[in-house]
């Protein structure tokens, strides 16, 4: 019984697993706590999923900070190139407002921005086309400077190009909060096809924060997207409203003018004869042969 004992127990022992080595944890042992710290497996793989990539000691960021090994965009913008300044124009013939709002760029950036500018209201009525190139250029250079919005805004007005003026000038109220130009923005809704806008920006317009000036021509662009809509009874009662007297010369011309312009649509023309003749006669006391310059 006993050597069939110790036979028996010979062939369990010969079956038994070797646990020191089938079932023994590989991973285990400060050799495994040295690999999970660099950041290996227990043969030396990346946890990564892919075994078929071999750590190589290297660590995976630089610096804390993970590599940007993405390819750089390429900058597929139009260079902009400004066009050159007129002879004789240093930027210093700008009124002190606009100079104390260039202050607050470099000298060089100050002074080129000035240039442009001065050269845009120079060509104004000279080369449209070569006052928007320098307008443009204005607004580029000191695209956050309410001057230079400003100018370029008033360029496109001139040119037709009633969006563009509209957000330009708007972006240099916003900046300035001056409304100096609120009578242009709203002409500017005319011919962007909004009349209603411009007499509702009238309408909404607080007497007491404009100039007389701006008061009296926005009252004028109210009178004609009056007339853009085919109403020149509201047209004529916009202007009859603020009257023609009390004003400044050329403002009083403006109204005069105006007024007379919609008694010809209406088919008064002998009436409007005698208000176009009042205008002349204003603008030869005064000296002003065109008010719509001054205003």
């Amino acid at each position: 019984m006993a050597n069939s004992s110790s036979s028996h127990d010979g062939q369990r022992s010969e079956r038994r697993p070797d646990r020191g080595s089938r079932f023994q944890r590989r991973d285990s042992g400060p050799e495994r706590k040295n690999n999970r710290r660099e950041g290996r497996s227990w043969d030396g793989e990346r946890r990564d999923g892919d075994r078929r990539k071999k750590w190589d000691g290297k660590p995976r960021f630089k610096d804390n900070k993970r590599s940007d090994r993405r390819p750089k965009k390429r900058d597929d913008r139009p260079r902009f190139n400004a066009p050159p300044i007129p002879e004789g124009i240093t930027g210093k013939e700008l009124p002190g407002r606009v100079k104390g709002e260039l202050r607050g760029l470099s000298a060089e950036n100050s002074e080129r921005t000035a240039k442009h500018i001065v050269a845009a209201g120079f060509l104004l009525d000279i080369d449209l086309d070569q006052a928007y190139e320098h307008a443009k250029a204005a607004a580029r250079s000191a695209g956050r400077i309410g001057a230079a919005r400003e100018a370029l805004g008033l360029v496109a007005y001139h040119k037709g190009l009633y969006d563009e003026a509209s957000r330009e000038l708007r972006t240099h109220m916003r900046i300035t909060g001056s409304k100096d130009n609120l009578a242009v923005i709203a002409d500017a809704e005319r011919g962007r096809g909004r009349p209603q806008k411009a007499i509702d920006m009238f309408a909404d317009a607080n007497r007491n924060d404009l100039s007389t000036d701006i008061w009296l021509e926005l009252a004028i662009v109210a009178a004609g997207a009056h007339s853009d809509l085919g109403d020149l009874e509201a047209a004529r009662k916009t202007i009859e409203a603020v009257g023609f007297t009390g004003h400044k010369p050329a403002s009083a011309i403006r109204l005069l003018q105006a007024y007379a312009d919609l008694l010809r649509v209406s088919g008064d023309n002998e009436t409007a004869d005698k208000y176009d003749k009042l205008a002349q006669v204003t603008a030869e006391r005064t000296g002003l042969t065109d008010a719509s310059e001054e205003v």
